[in-house]
């Protein structure tokens, strides 16, 4: 059986990202409300992008030298959607 090693960085990556994941839940409103329909990154309990499309969202970062998968993402939707996902 093989393992994985978590090494420090992982658990410190790890835990920024639950954090930044709870810095949304607990702003969710106002960030609703200052950044409407938009993409969001953020990164250190911090939006560091907004964009109205995921690409350009993506590709602001890197110019910023920010890498996507460091930031937690999200988009702010202000209307209630259901979301079906095909081909699992």
């Amino acid at each position: 059986m093989n393992y994985m090693t978590i090494t420090k960085k992982d658990s410190a990556d790890m835990k920024r990202f639950r954090e930044d994941s709870i810095f949304i839940e607990q702003h969710e409103d106002e960030l609703k409300e200052k950044y409407p329909n938009k993409w969001i990154a953020v990164l250190n309990r911090k939006v560091v992008n907004v964009n109205d499309d995921f690409d350009s969202l993506l590709d602001n970062l890197k110019k910023h030298d920010i890498h996507p998968g460091d930031c937690v993402i999200e988009f702010l939707s202000t209307s209630e959607e259901i979301w079906i996902l095909t081909g699992i």
